[in-house]
């Protein structure tokens, strides 16, 4: 999560993105949330409409991770809960 957080500006939630989905395929969701948290943050500085369709795919790709590595429940539980933030999926 540290060299993530070192990555420039722009690189910085595809970093986040990257560790949550590492997590995912450790089936750690403590990890994942923390990661997305921490995607969040950086992308509420952007455009709002950029920072929402970013998000959305994100949070794409961290469901999927979770759904790959069986953890559907998981997977499920997790976008309902991020699917806010993301705007509808």
């Amino acid at each position: 999560m540290q060299a993530a957080g070192a990555l420039s500006r722009d690189m910085r939630p595809k970093g986040y993105m990257a560790v949550a989905i590492t997590c995912a395929e450790a089936k750690d969701t403590t990890c994942v949330d923390a990661a997305v948290e921490r995607m969040k943050s950086t992308l509420s500085s952007e455009d709002k409409e950029l920072s929402d369709f970013r998000m959305k795919l994100m949070v794409l790709n961290v469901t999927a991770a979770l759904i790959d590595h069986d953890q559907l429940e998981a997977a499920s539980r997790w976008a309902r809960v991020h699917a806010g933030a993301a705007g509808s999926i």
